[in-house]
């Protein structure tokens, strides 16, 4: 099992950031630029085709407004049709099945664990649970990001905002020193400019107006 690697990914209004990347991620080359809180790893998890489509995925959010740690993504897209009897019954019969498999999933996740607390190899926990050794290899690199507590989740929380309000300020001082409306340019750069200056604005005077909301004491 390998370990966490750094990877480096465009964020939208910040720019290049570094992190890093659980074993298990399939990686972040084709990914578009978003804003930093909407930054994700992500896997596909396997999932048979059925009456009831299922997609499933690993995701884990390291900058989100309240930091997922790895966890299981599942997207049911059901039947839209009217049913007679029969057709409910199995209707119904589907979604059995989908809950069956999301049921063995956790409960095998949860097996994979106890068992390499016990120091059982690989091999050894593929035969206990009647799966390949590959298939217990890839839920232990699904496991190798260590759920955090709440109250680290909320520090972390903290000191992302700590940085992300350093940074602003700083970004703030940087442009009114570069004074960009008097730089002699051509109009494309100037309107992107102007373009990007008032979104960020907008941002930033939303980001102010919420501490009315959540700490009225701050803004008095």
């Amino acid at each position: 099992m390998t370990g966490a690697r750094t990877v480096t990914v465009l964020a939208l209004h910040r720019g290049f950031v570094a992190l890093p990347e659980p074993s298990w991620c399939a990686g972040h080359a084709d990914a578009p630029p978003v804003d930093q809180v909407d930054i994700h790893h992500s896997a596909p998890v396997d999932v048979p085709n059925g009456l009831v489509d299922m997609h499933a995925e690993l995701i884990e959010f390291p900058y989100g407004s309240i930091p997922i740690p790895a966890s299981l993504h599942v997207e049911v897209f059901a039947l839209d049709a009217a049913l007679d009897p029969d057709g409910l019954r199995e209707f119904t019969a589907a979604l059995a099945e989908r809950a069956s498999l999301l049921r063995s999933l956790a409960d095998r996740h949860t097996r994979v664990r106890q068992l390499v607390q016990t120091g059982a190899s690989s091999r050894q926990i593929a035969d206990q649970i009647g799966v390949g050794k590959d298939t217990v290899l890839r839920d232990l690199r699904q496991q190798d990001t260590a759920p955090q507590s709440q109250r680290d989740r909320l520090a972390r929380r903290v000191a992302q905002a700590e940085e992300a309000v350093c940074q602003a300020c700083a970004a703030a001082q940087a442009v009114t020193d570069a004074r960009p409306a008097y730089a002699f340019t051509d109009d494309e750069p100037a309107e992107r400019w102007w373009h990007t200056l008032r979104t960020t604005v907008a941002q930033l005077d939303a980001a102010v107006g919420a501490f009315a909301d959540y700490y009225p004491c701050a803004t008095d």
